[in-house]
């Protein structure tokens, strides 16, 4: 069915056609919800007229949907209106590969670049068991930028699904008919086993990759041949044409050709990742680094007057936890970082005059490494507690409590430790001899500030640079970063960016966009002095601000290599006697989910660049879209499900606003405030709604506000010290909530009334409190455990000895202090965690002489 410029397919309005092919018309149009520009397109008639063919689909288009990569066209979705189907995709601009091949050759500096990037789309989709079975330079954009598309992901088969895979009725574009039935692929492209209508595995797509490969250095097919037929038969029959590649083709590069064109599966290339490596060693070599040798060895050196590149293998991958995971001694002897092991983490220590990387026996659960100055030491956190170990003996010594999940930690030449201790609040400083820690820094809830990290102490010990993280950020590429006086606690805004770190050049380097930056920097007067200019690019940076990378006095940088992660996550059911079971098939960057009071649904918040409320019906498996204007988070429900009460910036500062939880009514705004607020809960005959409010003078504090007599806000608590995250229990005698008055977080309890004691229901560290339905348990988080209180209320309130109900990587420490799960009323937790999606770091690569980088700028 053709569609016409202006027509409506649901809220995507068509623009003009860009493209048709055996797997439909691809158009392009305007999403009028989100106002972006999109491509449909729309499946032939062969697909929505056969409905298991269109529902086997339709499943694998919500697995491919997960793919999130920056070398992945994103699928958005599927749209069904009017009679039509289609497949809503990312637009990507610019030629296709075949466009840019017509050309001529590609010289290896321009091959290499778009070979590597579309190596690292097939390993993201390969890890995420998703093949691609059509890979070809007609499937593959380049845009304007250099950054490399791989298109038509929506041609592929899981890899669950491939063995039992009827090519009679798998989706694709093109195809060689036969007796057997369709021969998935593009002929020129196609691997042995396709050719012979075989079942295919990620090895078909090494092979289409070597395919690509091959053309880009030469502008000629490795098989080339005037009909289909005599394609696949020199497919199965001859070697390539070897002799068509440019004598500047080094031996490794050639060597990587025909381990990706081996005709027999099983002596094929296994890995893309491999392949990927393999690329990324011939462009150093390309760029005048020398001597680029195999990624196989122990340490692998690419060469240059003034700088030695190496590539560390780890024995166990890099734990990417949104933790710093990377330390660099400071005089470039050793490097440590945190290692994921099945369920913990583990320090490994990697001499490098050594080839062995040995763990350290002490360090189970570490996480945020630091180096002491003397180099003799190493600080962690783990077992809620600052600790550090002895380098040379092993020795594991305990410096104070630390409850929260810290968010960094700085080794100062005084010999004390500047730390976040929580995701949500300040920065404070310890001696590394042990002791209580002492607050350095105050979030500044006025300014819109929520959170304190990645500090660095400067030389001589007398400032120190951090990140700060505002409410109204997109990302930490839109962080502060600020320098801040220990003397006199003054503090002056530097530049944009995360991770900042100062290097003996005079430079500020920082982390911005999956690079890093450099800024001339005087330390002691604590001023910009130039221009910022990125020194190094495709450096590991998670969503929590943190980049993977540290260096040496001796001119050393250690970093990992991976760009910007993505922030898909899951929403699971926990149960105490089974693992995680998905609550459902989605993975979308969730936060704050809750649940109605039926069970049947959950509100919960997609942060893209913006935070934003979705329904999810738990039964159908459906997200409804509830908000649109603004920064919307914290929801909660009314008590009789009618309404979702949340935080938006739509009018100003942040404060509380409803919505129909159907979405029959238009949003209302219930408080209008020149103070941010975040809402907490609902009193159970929903007439008092309990909330936080930051205010300049006395930070957050807890307020209630009745809508059936005095409607004037009353603080129920109010101190000089933080409090937040307030849940009325089921009876609505009681408030929990989290402060920070003993040094770290714990939780407490209140009267409602705001009159008599408090009781502190977390012994050594607590945040995120939740009543179980029936107010028989209080639930809280500690570190990376769920745990459970029983409570007694009926005269008075008395809670027994908490006890860990769930262990495990959840994600948790949410500026707004609430919640991040949820408790349904058989006990089951909801709780939110990373989604798998993409391999942690299998390597480091280490680099000396990168001052003179630095210097000079570029790497």
């Amino acid at each position: 069915m053709s569609l016409q410029p202006g027509q409506s397919i649901g809220p995507y309005r068509v623009v003009t056609l860009i493209g048709q092919g055996g797997m439909g018309e691809v158009y392009q149009a305007r999403d009028t919800t989100l106002d972006r520009d999109v491509a449909l397109k729309v499946l032939p008639e062969a697909f929505t007229s056969d409905p298991d063919r269109l529902a086997r689909f339709e499943r694998e288009a919500k697995v491919l949907a997960s793919l999130n990569h920056p070398n992945i066209a994103q699928i958005h979705g599927l749209e069904d209106a009017d009679g039509v189907r289609a497949l809503v995709l990312e637009l990507v601009e610019g030629p296709t590969l075949a466009e840019r091949i017509a050309r001529g050759p590609l010289p290896l500096e321009e091959a290499l670049p778009i070979a590597k990037q579309i190596a690292a789309a097939l390993e993201a989709a390969h890890e995420a068991g998703v093949i691609h079975r059509d890979l070809k330079p007609a499937n593959i954009k380049v845009r304007s930028d250099g950054t490399v598309k791989v298109l038509d992901f929506g041609l592929a088969k899981a890899l669950g699904d491939a063995r039992r895979a009827d090519p009679d009725r798998a989706p694709t574009v093109v195809a060689v008919e036969t007796r057997a039935g369709v021969i998935l692929g593009t002929p020129g492209y196609m691997s042995p086993e396709q050719a012979r209508g075989r079942s295919v595995d990620k090895r078909t797509d090494i092979w289409a990759f070597g395919c690509v490969l091959y053309e880009m250095l030469t502008a000629a097919g490795p098989f080339g041949a005037e009909t289909a037929s005599d394609v696949a038969a020199r497919i199965l029959r001859d070697e390539p044409d070897w002799t068509r590649l440019p004598t500047t083709v080094g031996p490794d590069l050639r060597r990587l050709l025909r381990r990706c064109l081996e005709k027999e599966q099983t002596h094929r290339l296994r890995d893309i990742g491999d392949a990927r490596l393999d690329l990324r060693e011939a462009l150093l070599a390309t760029r005048g680094d020398g001597d680029a040798r195999s990624p196989k060895s122990a340490d692998n050196l690419t060469r240059h007057p003034q700088v030695i590149r190496l590539v560390v293998p780890l024995s166990v991958p890099l734990a990417a936890s949104g933790q710093k995971s990377i330390a660099v001694s400071p005089r470039g002897t050793h490097i440590v970082y945190v290692a994921q092991e099945q369920d913990t983490t583990r320090l490994y220590l990697r001499a490098l005059d050594r080839l062995a990387i040995e763990p350290l026996v002490q360090s189970e659960g570490a996480t945020a490494p630091v180096f002491s100055p003397d180099g003799e030491w190493v600080a962690f956190f783990a077992d809620q507690r600052l600790c550090k170990i002895s380098v040379s003996t092993g020795t594991k010594v305990a410096i104070c409590d630390a409850a929260g999940e810290s968010r960094g930690a700085s080794w100062a030449g005084d010999d004390t430790i500047i730390f976040a201790p929580t995701p949500a609040g300040g920065l404070c400083r310890v001696s590394a001899g042990g002791g209580d820690p002492e607050p350095i820094s105050v979030v500044d809830f006025e300014r819109g500030e929520r959170t304190h990290r990645w500090p660095h102490v400067l030389p001589g010990a007398q400032a120190v640079v951090f990140t700060v993280g505002t409410s109204g950020m997109t990302s930490f590429d839109s962080a502060a970063i600020v320098a801040q006086s220990l003397g006199s606690g003054e503090r002056t805004q530097l530049t944009i960016g995360t991770d900042p770190q100062y290097v003996p050049t005079g430079h500020l380097v920082y982390a911005r966009g999956g690079s890093l930056m450099a800024v001339p920097f005087d330390c002691r007067t604590l001023t910009i002095r130039g221009s910022a200019r990125p020194i190094l690019t495709d450096v590991w940076t998670e969503a929590t601000g943190v980049a993977q990378w540290d260096f040496a006095q001796t001119g050393l940088l250690a970093h990992a290599p991976g760009g910007v992660r993505g922030m898909q996550r899951r929403l699971v059911w926990l149960t105490p006697d089974g693992a995680p079971e998905e609550a459902t098939s989605q993975q979308q960057p969730f936060e704050e989910p809750r649940l109605s009071p039926d069970g049947d649904r959950v509100v919960v918040g997609i942060r893209k660049g913006k935070s934003d409320l979705w329904m999810l019906d738990l039964t159908r498996g459906t997200l409804t879209r509830l908000t649109f204007d603004g920064d919307n988070f914290a929801p909660i429900w009314s008590p009789d499900g009618r309404w979702i009460t949340f935080s938006s910036n739509r009018e100003g500062p942040s404060n509380v606003w409803r919505v129909a939880a159907d979405g029959s009514a238009e949003d209302e705004q219930l408080i209008v405030s020149p103070f941010e607020q975040v809402p907490g809960s609902w009193s159970p005959d929903g007439q008092t709604l309990a909330f936080t409010e930051y205010h300049p003078d006395t930070g957050a504090d807890i307020w209630v506000l009745s809508f059936s007599g005095d409607p004037t806000p009353r603080p129920a608590v109010r101190t000089p010290f933080n409090e937040y995250g307030p849940m009325f229990s089921p009876d609505g005698a009681w408030i929990a909530y989290t402060s920070d008055e003993s040094g770290q977080n714990e939780v407490y309890v209140v009267s409602a009334e705001g009159t008599g004691r408090k009781w502190q229901v977390s012994p050594d560290g607590g945040a995120e409190p939740i009543w179980h339905r029936d107010g028989s348990t209080l639930f809280y988080r500690n570190g990376a455990r769920v745990m459970c209180a029983p409570v007694t209320v009926a005269q008075s309130f008395m809670a027994e000895t908490p006890r860990a109900r769930f262990e495990g990587p959840f994600e948790g420490g949410l500026p707004t202090g609430l919640p991040n799960y949820d408790v349904a009323s058989d006990g089951r937790v909801l709780a939110v965690m990373s989604a798998a999606a993409l391999p942690s770091p299998s390597e480091l690569v280490v680099t000396l002489g990168w001052f003179h980088q630095v210097q000079e700028g570029g790497a």
